[in-house]
C-alpha cells in the first residue's frame, strides 16, 4: 500500500475549495426558498496561532523588511544561498543572472567582504535589533559554492572546476574561527561553530534558531546548473538532508532544521520528476510522503528528531 501523508489530504481540500469558489451564486438553483440563520461562537474552539508564522524572507538585509512591519521570524535565505562560500563571501547568482560569482551579498562592501559570515552575522544582528524572535539562515547543500568573484561562469567551467569549491557537511578535525581558504572545501559544521562563537547559539536573542536546508533543491539543475548540473534525485536530497542537519545538531543541539523549501506542487508530488521518482512512486504517493518517511527513520536511528518541517516561504521577491 502507498504510504499517504496529511500534505494530501489538505492539497485537495485546498483544491475543491478553489474550484468551488469560483461557482457564481445565479448559477444555483434552489427548489425551494427558506430562511437560514447562521451563529459563530467566536469563542469555541480557539487555539493560539504561533507568532513564527508572521514572517520575512530576506537575503543580505533586513531593515527593507521589518520596518515598519512586526515581524515574529526572518529567514535569510534565496537562490543566491546556494552557491554562497561563508569563508570568502562569494557568491553565485545562477541563472537568475548569468550564473554570476561575485561579492554581492556584501553588497560589494570591501570591510564587510573580509569578514567570515558577513551577511549572516549582520542579518541576525539587525533582527535581533529589532526583536524578532526566531531567526533563519540558510546552508548550502548543492555540492558546490562560489569560489571566486570572477564574474559569469561559463559552461565549460560548471562543476567540478576552479570557478568553484566543494562544501561538505562535516569538518572532522578542529573548528577554526578563521577558516582556512586553502584546503579546497567549506564546512558546514564549521559555519555553524563560527555563528555560535560570534552570535550566540539558538538559546540566544542574537543566535540563529533554525537552519534552512539550502533553497529549491529539485530546482538545482536548473537555476544552478553549472554548480549542480545533474538533476538532484530524491535518494539525494534525502540522505543530504540527515546528513547535514546532524553535523548542525552536533554544534548547535537548540537548533532546529528546516528542509526542503520548495517551489511548486511538483517540487512536493514529484520532486519535479526526479530520475528515481518512478520507482518510489510504487510505495509513495507523494515525494513529500517519502520524505517525511525518511526523515522519520532517521529520527529513530540517531535517537533525536533532526528535521523538524518542511520550509514553505514563497512571496514577492522570494526565490
Amino acid at each position: 500500500m502507498k504510504r499517504k501523508t496529511f500534505a494530501a489530504v489538505l492539497a485537495a481540500l485546498t483544491f475543491c475549495a478553489a474550484v468551488t469558489g469560483y461557482i457564481h451564486p445565479d448559477s444555483i438553483q434552489a427548489a425551494d426558498s427558506y430562511d437560514l440563520t447562521v451563529s459563530i461562537d467566536t469563542d469555541s474552539m480557539r487555539k493560539p496561532i504561533s507568532p513564527y508564522i508572521y514572517g520575512v524572507n530576506s537575503d543580505f538585509r533586513t531593515e527593507e523588511y521589518l520596518y515598519p512591519a512586526t515581524a515574529g521570524s526572518a529567514r535569510q535565505g534565496g537562490n543566491r544561498f546556494s552557491g554562497y562560500n561563508w569563508e570568502t563571501n562569494f557568491s553565485n547568482a545562477g541563472r537568475d543572472y548569468k550564473h554570476y560569482s561575485d561579492q554581492y551579498l556584501v553588497d560589494y562592501d570591501k570591510e564587510q567582504l573580509a569578514i567570515p559570515g558577513a551577511p549572516a552575522l549582520g542579518f541576525a544582528r539587525e533582527a535581533a535589533a529589532k526583536n524578532v524572535p526566531y531567526k533563519i539562515t540558510t546552508v548550502q547543500m548543492a555540492g558546490f559554492v562560489a569560489a571566486d568573484d570572477g564574474g559569469a561562469v561559463t559552461e565549460d567551467q560548471a562543476a567540478p572546476s576552479s570557478r568553484w569549491i566543494e562544501v561538505r557537511p562535516t569538518k572532522g578535525s578542529p573548528f577554526s574561527l578563521t577558516p582556512d581558504k586553502t584546503d579546497d572545501a567549506v564546512y558546514i559544521d564549521e559555519y555553524v561553530n563560527y555563528l555560535v562563537a560570534n552570535l550566540g547559539d539558538a538559546t540566544t536573542k542574537t543566535g540563529y534558531q533554525a537552519y534552512n536546508l539550502d533553497n529549491e533543491p529539485s530546482l538545482w539543475s536548473s537555476t544552478h546548473s553549472l554548480m549542480h548540473p545533474e538533476q538532484t534525485t530524491c535518494e539525494e536530497i534525502a540522505s543530504k538532508s540527515i546528513e547535514y542537519a546532524a553535523a548542525i545538531k552536533a554544534v548547535d543541539p537548540h537548533a532546529e532544521i528546516f528542509g526542503l523549501a520548495l517551489y511548486g506542487v511538483p517540487g512536493y508530488v514529484t520532486f519535479n520528476n526526479a530520475p528515481d521518482w518512478a520507482a518510489l512512486s510504487a510505495e509513495y504517493d507523494w515525494f513529500l510522503a517519502y520524505y517525511l518517511d525518511e526523515m522519520r527513520k532517521a529520527e529513530e536511528a540517531h535517537g533525536k528528531r533532526l528535521v523538524i518541517s518542511r520550509m514553505v516561504m514563497r512571496a514577492r521577491g522570494t526565490s
